[in-house]
């Protein structure tokens, strides 16, 4: 498959189709209409097939991981695996997550970046470099696996100082200008404790009526039913999960107006990118 994928056109080659041409420009003409619905006929061959070869690399990696973790293989020795699992899921995410601007209310310039940036994935893969904003998120990824939330009174403090340790200075800029905003604290608060907008404000009555709580009495009050699954677990596979239940509920907030945030904290991470940073 990668061999396939190496020896096909770049997307963002020019080429004639008798009096049509496309080129690099065109394709983001292209993206950056609103009328084509999922687009997925009209995106080039490389790029679905790129990303099939993608999902095909994630499940590889993830199941070495799997395995790893059955034979007790130390951390160090399967650390590669893992990284390389966690570049592969970021990867479907950041390719996720800019489509979605092309879709959303962001500015033209912010589209137009936007749909640079899915271009240039779509040419890096197979073996070019990851996408340059979505590896800062490897970070904090691999710092959210690792630190599961403790809930005690649902403010965060002691989740977002685990999340926090060993990151870039890039996230702690983003922390320190977009953390305040609404938006953005709503899908931090998601992201941190695994819990759905509507479910924290259930969670934070409790609280307050009853004290901290713990995992073990969260999940008694919640029960087994939660509707997010929780991504701290030895399957790489399970970030892409989260980060999808994630993304579904703040797209159907956004098409029926309801109340919590409206886009997932990567896709918020990756805009501010974008409007911020040079990369």
């Amino acid at each position: 498959m990668r061999s396939v994928l190496d020896r096909m056109p770049a997307t963002s080659s020019s080429s004639m189709l008798h009096s049509e041409s496309r080129n690099h420009d065109s394709l983001i003409v292209e993206l950056l209409r609103r009328d084509r619905g999922e687009r997925l006929l009209y995106l080039p061959a490389r790029a679905v097939f790129g990303r099939t070869v993608a999902v095909a690399e994630a499940q590889a990696w993830s199941a070495l991981v799997r395995v790893c973790a059955q034979l007790d293989v130390s951390a160090v020795r399967m650390g590669g695996a893992v990284q390389n699992a966690t570049q592969m899921v970021l990867g479907l995410m950041a390719e996720d997550a800019y489509r979605d601007m092309l879709d959303g209310d962001a500015p033209e310039t912010t589209r137009a970046a936007a749909a640079r940036r899915l271009v240039k994935l779509w040419d890096s893969r197979p073996n070019g470099a990851p996408d340059p904003a979505a590896e800062a998120l490897v970070a904090v990824w691999t710092s959210r696996r690792l630190t599961p939330p403790a809930f005690g009174t649902l403010i965060g403090s002691s989740e977002l100082m685990g999340l926090s340790m060993g990151l870039d200075e890039h996230w702690f800029n983003f922390a320190e200008q977009r953390f305040p905003d609404q938006d953005v604290g709503e899908a931090l608060a998601e992201f941190l404790f695994g819990l759905s907008h509507e479910e924290i404000a259930k969670a934070q009555t409790f609280v307050m009526e009853h004290g901290p709580v713990g995992p073990q009495g969260l999940s008694e009050f919640m029960g087994s039913k939660r509707d997010f699954p929780e991504a701290a677990s030895p399957d790489p596979r399970d970030l892409y999960r989260f980060y999808e239940a994630r993304r579904r509920a703040a797209k159907v907030r956004a098409l029926t107006s309801t109340p919590g945030p409206k886009a997932t904290l990567e896709e918020l991470y990756l805009r501010w990118t974008i409007e911020h940073l040079n990369i």
